[in-house]
């Protein structure tokens, strides 16, 4: 970053015009020789010489611009105490010192969205983790719950670092000695602080005090999370244990290559311990509407299309044709196309036709077997 020099500074570092050994002066190197005619490239009536005063010079330009960000008479004062002039600096430097410039007027992304320190936090921390504001959600929700069950078998959680020098050696005396009466507690307390290495002592309980504390805290965590991890291991023995011994689905059969299909949907979970059977049916309205629908509904609906597909086998085999279905005639609409239509006969059926049944049909037994 570049600051710009107080007007103290410019004042003693950089030399004005007019000043005792500064150009332009009354002592020192001469003025340029600026009459007509005399040291001029371009004499006048020569092309160029037209306008040649009017046209900014590029150091002018660049001292105009160092100017409206606070740097006077092109001169750099860096954060060390150092300064340079500009002009007289590499191009490299030169053109980092016009980026830092043009940045530090560049509204940031806080500034510019009116963001509050909370809301940064939470785009640092999806930011550094790779993850969504979703999961950033979802961990701060299990975070909460889990400080919830501490807070109910624990107490909420004591910051040692803030609980004061007498306390934390009252609690010390008090473990020790569990008989003690408030008044041998606090002339036991003004003994031990005529010690020099008093506070020593207390910043040692102090760290004990909070080590001990988180690694209770720590531990049943732990324990919960292997045991729940335990009942949902034991929860896909028990579905897998179950789905072995099927052989068939309301009438349908099914092999187990099927059953291993369905169950990698309810037992392989992610971790957040959710198989895809939770994930995609659980989380939508219509799906898990289907899915109890399906449940209630579907046996009855497998038994009727199953007792219809033996019904058709049987009369098949047996060469009884099938009575077509008759179309009523519709009421005549009173709007459109009055004409009274035909009533629809059913059609014989052509003896030839039973020729072509084949001799055996499969049940539905032995279709599903195949």
């Amino acid at each position: 970053m570049y600051n710009k020099l107080d007007e103290s500074e410019q004042g003693s570092k950089i030399p004005n015009a007019g000043d005792e050994g500064t150009p332009g002066g009354s002592e020192g190197t001469p003025p340029e020789d600026n009459e007509e005619g005399e040291g001029s490239d371009h004499p006048e009536g020569e092309e160029g010489s037209e306008g040649a005063g009017d046209a900014p010079q590029p150091s002018s330009v660049i001292n105009s611009f160092l100017e409206r960000y606070g740097v006077e008479n092109g001169t750099i004062s860096y954060q060390d105490g150092t300064t340079a002039v500009f002009s007289e600096l590499p191009v490299e430097e030169q053109l980092e010192v016009l980026e830092t410039l043009a940045q530090s007027t560049s509204p940031s992304v806080e500034s510019e969205y009116g963001l509050v320190q909370e809301e940064i936090d939470v785009l640092n921390a999806m930011r550094n983790n790779n993850l969504t504001f979703d999961e950033i959600v979802d961990q701060v929700v299990a975070s909460r719950l889990q400080e919830k069950e501490l807070n109910s078998r624990f107490g909420a959680a004591t910051d040692f670092s803030k609980v004061a020098t007498d306390d934390i050696y009252r609690t010390f005396l008090q473990e020790q000695n569990p008989e003690y009466t408030p008044e041998e507690i606090e002339e036991d307390l003004a003994f031990a602080k005529e010690n020099k290495t008093f506070d020593v002592t207390v910043n040692i309980l102090r760290g004990k005090y909070q080590e001990q504390q988180d690694k209770e805290r720590v531990t049943w965590l732990t324990n919960q999370k292997f045991n729940e991890q335990a009942e949902l291991e034991n929860d896909k023995k028990e579905i897998v244990t179950a789905v072995s011994g099927l052989t068939e689905i309301a009438g349908w059969p099914i092999d187990d290559d099927m059953k291993n299909e369905v169950l990698e949907d309810l037992v392989e979970t992610d971790i957040k311990n959710q198989s895809k059977f939770m994930r995609e049916v659980l989380s939508d309205p219509i799906k898990m509407f289907e899915a109890a629908w399906y449940i209630k509904n579907g046996p009855a609906l497998f038994a009727r299309l199953d007792a219809h597909y033996k019904e058709e086998v049987r009369k098949a085999k047996q060469g009884t044709p099938a009575t077509p279905k008759r179309v009523e005639v519709q009421p005549e609409s009173q709007s459109f196309n009055k004409r009274r239509q035909p009533e629809v006969q059913p059609q014989q059926q052509n003896p030839a036709i039973k020729k072509n049944i084949p001799e055996k049909f499969i049940s539905l037994e032995d279709f599903a077997g195949q």
